[in-house]
């Protein structure tokens, strides 16, 4: 049913809304296909598609290689004035990792179009004026397209959302952002402007006493946040969990971030449950196994610039002596 429905979705997406590299429909199992709907914000009720409003859609779904490594992301876009934000609109990007599981880049109420140019070799998508709440270019950054409107109120400029998305401008002017911290040291002890940093690196504003992401979806509060080394160097790490219906069946999304000069650097962003290994990858950083519903998880091991799945195992009480998957 589901590759029917994406199928019948493709013949309805004008080509000029596509990405520049077209690729043809991956084959997908009735499972993975669902887990690929579930990722877009969507749920499946009796058969049929809803979005967050629990409005019956039918979502209109492209597969276009972004990055010209020949695995193509999807662009799944739907239209509906009673649910989104102007223009009535809603669209998300997924890509897909080694194992057949999807994991969103973004997603926003908003038309998108894709542009000429490239950011780290993947196409720059653009929302134009009249076409969303936050007009202006999508530029990659590890696991994730970063909206310029990312930080939030003011309407901060994705360098300030996420300052460590460019280092070499920020190497010399500041110091770490862990610089002067006391550890051990829970977010809660942190300044204002600690902890706002570090939730605007994970994509999340500060709506009073909590933070929002997903469109406002999802929520985050000081006990979402782990400051924790997770490789044992000094300096430590933050882990943010936000939670919401963004994020189907799992409820939650996890950021793992590290200290650079001048901010903080998104290290992994996935839907999920983080599991750390005692495997070791680069610089010391530990293998992460990506928890959520079902019985094979995958694997993830930092390569010095970004996690990368390795390979996947069952789920079992010890994580680290676990089985591999058949494939």
């Amino acid at each position: 049913m589901f590759r029917t429905l994406i199928a019948a979705s493709l013949a309805t997406i004008p080509v000029a809304a596509w990405a520049q590299t077209a690729a043809p429909v991956p084959r997908m199992a009735p499972a993975e296909a669902m887990q690929l709907i579930d990722a877009a914000g969507f749920k499946v009720v009796g058969g049929h598609p809803q979005n967050r409003c629990g409005h019956a859609v039918n979502p209109r779904v492209a597969f276009t290689d972004l990055n010209g490594d020949g695995r193509p992301e999807a662009h799944i876009a739907d239209v509906d004035p009673g649910c989104y934000a102007k223009p009535g609109a809603y669209y998300a990007i997924l890509t897909r990792n080694d194992a057949g599981h999807w994991g969103r880049m973004i997603a926003e109420d908003a038309i998108a179009s894709f542009d000429k140019t490239r950011t780290d070799g993947w196409i720059d998508i653009e929302v134009k004026p009249g076409n969303g709440n936050c007009p202006g270019v999508r530029h990659h950054v590890p696991y994730a397209y970063l909206t310029p409107c990312v930080a939030g109120a003011g309407g901060a400029s994705a360098s300030e959302a996420a300052p460590a998305a460019n280092p070499a401008a920020a190497r010399g002017a500041r110091g770490y952002p862990t610089d002067g911290w006391k550890i051990p040291v829970s977010f809660a002890a942190l300044p204002a402007a600690d902890q706002d940093a570090i939730m605007r690196a994970a994509g999340l504003t500060r709506s009073g006493t909590v933070w929002k992401g997903c469109e406002g979806l999802s929520e985050a509060d000081a006990k979402s946040v782990e400051i924790k080394d997770l490789n044992h160097d000094g300096r430590p790490e933050a882990i943010v969990t936000d939670s919401g219906m963004c994020y189907g069946n799992t409820g939650q999304e996890f950021t793992i971030l590290r200290a650079t000069p001048g901010g903080w650097a998104q290290m992994m962003q996935v839907t999920g449950i983080p599991i750390y290994l005692k495997a070791r990858g680069t610089d010391g950083y530990p293998d992460v196994m990506i928890g959520m519903p079902g019985t094979c998880f995958g694997v993830d091991r930092w390569n010095g610039s970004e996690y990368k799945y390795i390979g996947s195992r069952y789920d079992s009480k010890d994580p680290d002596t676990a089985k591999p998957c058949k494939p």
